[in-house]
C-alpha cells in the first residue's frame, strides 16, 4: 500500500485540534504533547507504506575433481516488497 498523505495530514490536524481546546497557560506541556502526537503520526505514516526491494548477487566458486579445477559462476536476482518495522 502506498503512503497515505491525506491520512498523515488528518492525524497532524487532529493533534493540533487536541491541543487547541486545552485550557491553561502551560505551553511547555502543550508543546511536548504536540511533538509526541506529530511524531506518532509520522511514524504511523512511514510504517504504513510498503518498501520495494531489488536484490542482485554474484558468486564465484570452483569445482575440483582432481587434477582439474572448473570455475563456477552464479548470478542471482530478486525483487520483493516488505513493510517498515
Amino acid at each position: 500500500m502506498p503512503l497515505n498523505k491525506p491520512a498523515l495530514e488528518n492525524m497532524i490536524y487532529a493533534a493540533f485540534r487536541k491541543q487547541s481546546v486545552k485550557p491553561g497557560p502551560d505551553k511547555n506541556t502543550v508543546n511536548r504533547e504536540l511533538a509526541r502526537d506529530i511524531s506518532l503520526a509520522i511514524d504511523l505514516y512511514v510504517r504504513g507504506g510498503l518498501v520495494q526491494t531489488a536484490v542482485t548477487g554474484f558468486g564465484i566458486g570452483g569445482s575440483s575433481p582432481h587434477p582439474f579445477v572448473y570455475p563456477v559462476f552464479t548470478f542471482v536476482t530478486g525483487t520483493g516488497t516488505g513493510v517498515v518495522v
